[in-house]
């Protein structure tokens, strides 16, 4: 089975960059991995669309881990806030084996 791509923010309450880029993905024959934040009807939709979702907090490194094990691609959306640098600088070391 193809390793799943990970799509944080998918459920798209900014901009639903994250939503279009799960249903683009899933449109293409991908495997997604739809991180988001809470379990609703936004996360019920992605499931519906073909979606693996899971439950994850940017700011929670184990949710992270959770999330991006077994991936071996991201998609990184986020608004901006100043600890959320550090979650994404984490993100990047985590897929790529590197401290940060």
């Amino acid at each position: 089975m193809a390793k799943p791509v990970l799509v944080t923010g998918a459920a798209g309450r900014v901009g639903s960059v994250g939503r279009t880029v799960t249903g683009l993905l899933l449109k293409q024959g991908k495997a997604v991995r739809a991180m988001v934040r809470n379990e609703d009807e936004r996360a019920q939709a992605l499931h519906d669309m073909g979606a693996e979702v899971v439950v994850g907090d940017l700011l929670d490194l184990d949710s992270m881990h959770r999330a991006i094990a077994g991936c071996e691609t991201m998609y990184f959306g986020m608004s901006v806030h100043s600890g959320r640098t550090v979650a994404g600088r984490t993100a990047r070391a985590r897929l790529t084996g590197s401290r940060g």
